[in-house]
């Protein structure tokens, strides 16, 4: 079993990464918000952000400069890169 430190830091990654599907969920088709969830729920929560990230560049999602720093901070946080194109 994982130290509390690290299931609280975990269940943070969570917490956040469902917050971003449900807000991103009716700018989503239902299919890849559902993929999201499932991922989230299987603990693949790096996959879960790099593939939201590419969801939304893909399908040429309007995002708020927030909800953009919202997911830049996860991704720092998690000590990802989503790469140039997500930063314009």
């Amino acid at each position: 079993m994982a130290p509390a430190h690290e299931q609280a830091y975990f269940e943070d990654l969570a917490g956040r990464l469902y917050g971003l599907v449900i807000i991103f969920s009716d700018r989503l088709p239902a299919d890849p918000a559902e993929w999201l969830h499932q991922v989230v729920d299987a603990g693949e929560y790096g996959l879960a952000l790099e593939d939201l990230a590419a969801m939304l560049a893909y399908d040429k999602i309007t995002i708020t400069d927030q909800e953009r720093g919202d997911i830049a901070a996860l991704a720092r946080q998690m000590r990802m890169d989503l790469g140039p194109s997500f930063y314009v």
